[in-house]
């Protein structure tokens, strides 16, 4: 599992308790770190649980597939730290020939989250097929809202502008401005 790798968003330390930015930049450091000093290891770990098939039972074979995707993203996500270009493209690849949901959104958020300099006509044509789909909207609009770019703000007031947002719909309050908020 990834569980070992996580690093949560919150400290037990009362008085460290609400560092917000500090908390946040040091989460952010130790995922940098972690990727630059193993780069090659966590594309090695991702390309092997890329290609990875497994047989057997749909229950054994799905619980297989989740735990693998779930290795798999983590090392996408430590990874794309770096905002390479190459970085990038291995996001980019993910985002259009998903083998899952989970993959396509891991690939999504991570993406929106880069430098890519074609980011907004990703999330425009993410948003055109995402606009039919009331649960695949409300993921859009969480994955927004939840980004972890500089453009955070912009990317929200974007959405918020669009034809396809609506703000008397609780779905997308919910999942654009209470998520953005959190």
């Amino acid at each position: 599992g990834v569980l070992h790798i996580s690093t949560p968003d919150a400290v037990e330390d009362k008085q460290k308790t609400h560092l917000y930015e500090e908390i946040y930049q040091a989460k952010k450091k130790i995922r940098k770190n972690i990727a630059e000093n193993n780069k090659d290891l966590l594309l090695k770990i991702y390309d092997e649980r890329s290609a990875k098939e497994f047989e057997g039972p749909y229950v054994e074979k799905s619980f297989k597939e989740i735990k693998n995707r779930q290795i798999k993203n983590t090392c996408l996500g430590l990874l794309s730290e770096l905002d390479t270009p190459e970085i990038q493209k291995l996001i980019k690849k993910q985002l259009e020939n998903p083998k899952s949901a989970t993959d396509k959104i891991a690939a999504f958020s991570l993406y929106i989250s880069t430098s890519a300099s074609d980011k907004s006509e990703v999330i425009k044509n993410y948003e055109l097929k995402a606009k039919d789909n009331l649960i695949e909207w409300e993921q859009y609009l969480s994955i927004i809202a939840s980004n972890d770019s500089d453009d955070t703000l912009n990317l929200v007031k974007e959405v918020m502008n669009s034809e396809n947002f609506d703000i008397s719909q609780a779905n997308d309050q919910r999942a654009l401005l209470m998520r953005f908020a959190f």
